[in-house]
Order: C-alpha cells, then structure tokens, then sequence
C-alpha cells in the first residue's frame, strides 16, 4: 500500500498534469477524510452543498450502495443536527434522495436537503 501526503494530492481533473500517485492493478487505496473544522478523522467524506448534504458510497448491487450511502449520513445527522438514530433513518426513507454517478459500479450519491434538518 503506498502512501500520499495530505499536501500532495490535487482535485484538479487534467489530463495534462502528471498524476501525484499511480495505482497498480491489485493494489490497495485508502482514502480518510478529515473534518476541516475539528481535525476529527471521519469514517466517510461528508459532501455538503448550500441546500443538501450528501454521502457517497459505490459497490455492486447498487441497492447495497444506495443503503450504505444512506446508512454513512445518519452518524452526520446525530453528530452535527443532532436528531436521533431511528428518527434519522425515517425521515431519509421518506425524504432522502439519490443521484446515479455511475450505474455499471453502483456509486450514488444520497441526499437529504437541510430543510428537512432544522
């Protein structure tokens, strides 16, 4: 497993940059996020827009993915809107939403719009 600074990698999407790192095939990536705000290292990265805050998650099926998606959010929910597990979990099978990135590896995006959290 090879290791990259935190300084090091961009998320500028070129092909006319050089990658910082190269993945080999069979060869393990892991990523970790980091509250920017708290240092607090985060289990998933944590997307938030004006209107909505969103979790991703990709695997096969992609009804797998559309719940651990769904299931990554509810520990953001307790933590900064402070609502309660089981409530957490009924509110997003009544008003969550998911966005297809890419159907062949099940990655989606699920939402839930900061209406719903106050």
């Amino acid at each position: 497993m090879q290791y990259v600074n935190a300084d090091s990698p961009s998320f500028e999407f070129s092909r006319h940059h050089e990658p910082r790192a190269r993945i080999k095939p069979g060869e393990t990536v892991q990523v970790e996020a980091e509250d920017a705000l708290s240092g607090q290292t985060l289990a998933t990265p944590r997307i938030e827009s004006p209107t909505e805050i969103m979790t991703v998650a990709t695997g096969c099926p992609m009804e797998r993915s559309i719940a651990e998606a769904h299931a990554r959010r509810i520990p953001w929910m307790e933590d900064e809107y402070s609502w309660p597990r089981w409530k957490a979990f009924d509110i997003l099978t009544h008003v969550g939403r998911i966005s297809v990135g890419y159907y062949a590896l099940g990655t989606v995006a699920a939402k839930i719009e900061k209406q719903y959290l106050r």
